[in-house]
């Protein structure tokens, strides 16, 4: 998944030779080598691999929060509607 985001990104970059929106020829782009720099020295695919652990991880207690979540709105909706219907009896 992680190279397909990164195919992506990078198809979508300007290129030499390239029409803006602008109707601008792009003479001197520079992103292509500029991106490739950064990739290299900000140890992009080790910080990637890092957030992926993290977040696969964390995306079990998320569940397991929304989860609880949903049932004390549902419990507490229904003692309140019991309360109502006793009331009004």
């Amino acid at each position: 998944m992680l190279f397909i985001r990164q195919q992506v990104r990078e198809v979508n970059f300007f290129k030499e030779g390239d029409v803006t929106h602008f109707n601008r020829e792009l003479t001197s782009c520079h992103i292509q080598r500029v991106w490739n720099e950064l990739l290299e020295k900000c140890y992009y695919e080790k910080r990637r691999e890092i957030v992926d652990m993290f977040n696969r991880s964390v995306v079990y207690l998320h569940k397991i929060q929304s989860h609880i979540q949903y049932n004390i709105k549902t419990m507490f909706m229904f003692a309140l509607g019991q309360c109502l219907y006793k009331l009004n009896s």
